[in-house]
């Protein structure tokens, strides 16, 4: 598990297995999302719901364009857009 500058896990689930890049994802903190991933955050996580980025984002209303620009550094963030869209 990968840690953040100050020695914290980056993908520590709360009670309902919401990592803090869900957590963002589920609140379309865009600019959060990309902060979380550089620091090493699994964007394959799924909460307790199986839930996972993408479908937080979207039940809450985000748009998927935005989601896009916040995974531009990612290939893998990329493609679970574009599979989400087939």
């Amino acid at each position: 598990m990968r840690t953040d500058f100050q020695g914290s896990p980056v993908d520590s689930p709360d009670c309902n297995g919401k990592t803090p890049f869900l957590a963002a994802a589920s609140r379309q903190c865009w600019c959060t999302m990309a902060v979380l991933y550089s620091a090493g955050a699994d964007e394959t996580y799924k909460d307790i719901d199986n839930s996972n980025f993408l479908h937080l984002a979207i039940k809450s209303g985000g748009d998927l364009t935005e989601v896009w620009k916040c995974g531009s550094g990612s290939q893998k963030v990329r493609q679970n857009v574009l599979l989400f869209l087939i």
